[in-house]
Parts: C-alpha cells; sequence; structure tokens
C-alpha cells in the first residue's frame, strides 16, 4: 500500500496470510472504534457513529513501514477484517467548515495511491 499527500509519503506491505500474536492493547483500541469521518465535496466535515455487535479482526504481518510525514511513527499493530461487518449507520453529524483546498487535500491523501 502506497498513499501520497503532496510530498508526503506512507508505505507498506500488508502479509494477510500471516497471522501474528495480535497484542491486546491495539485490539481494544480497535474493537472500540465507532465513528468515521467524511469531508463533502463542499468541505463540510462530517462525523457518523458506527454500531456494531463485532468486530471481525484479525491481526497480521506487517513489511517495509515507511513514512515521511512523522519521524517516530511506527506500525503498532495491522489489522485484517476477516469477514463481512455487521453494523448500523447513524445520521451524520455536522462538524464543521474548513476551506474546499484543504478539504481537497484531506480527501487527495485518503484516497490518492502511487503507482
Amino acid at each position: 500500500m502506497k498513499l501520497r499527500a503532496g510530498a508526503h509519503t506512507l508505505s507498506y506491505v500488508a502479509d494477510p496470510d500471516t497471522t501474528v500474536e495480535t497484542p491486546l492493547d491495539q485490539l481494544e483500541i480497535a474493537e472500540n472504534l465507532d465513528r468515521a469521518y467524511t469531508v463533502s465535496d463542499s468541505g463540510q466535515v462530517r462525523r457518523i457513529t458506527i454500531a456494531r455487535d463485532k468486530w471481525p479482526l484479525r491481526a497480521v504481518a506487517c513489511h517495509e513501514f515507511k513514512t515521511s510525514m512523522f519521524e517516530s511513527a511506527q506500525v503498532r499493530c495491522l489489522f485484517k477484517v476477516t469477514e463481512v461487518i455487521p453494523y448500523e449507520w447513524s445520521a451524520f453529524n455536522r462538524l464543521y467548515e474548513v476551506p474546499l483546498a484543504q478539504a481537497r487535500r484531506a480527501r487527495s491523501f485518503a484516497t490518492e495511491q502511487i503507482g
């Protein structure tokens, strides 16, 4: 996986076939994730709460992690979703507006892959 945001990059190689010991503190953090954020085309930042019965996650190996964004960044754990996640989406909560150029950069970072 390779992502780019302007001059910054983040890359790693996931090995989904190699199960590793699951760090319980990281699993607890992942299992407590209950919201997602989006930025609309107009720059509106929205939060949505996700209700689900379970997180079907399995820790897998991660190799060759590199980033130019944060000097101290390191991989603590990489999870593979092992089955469809049963969930319910709540209504969006509008948080705030961001300048359109900033919104486009955030969306670009989240979706742009380096070939």
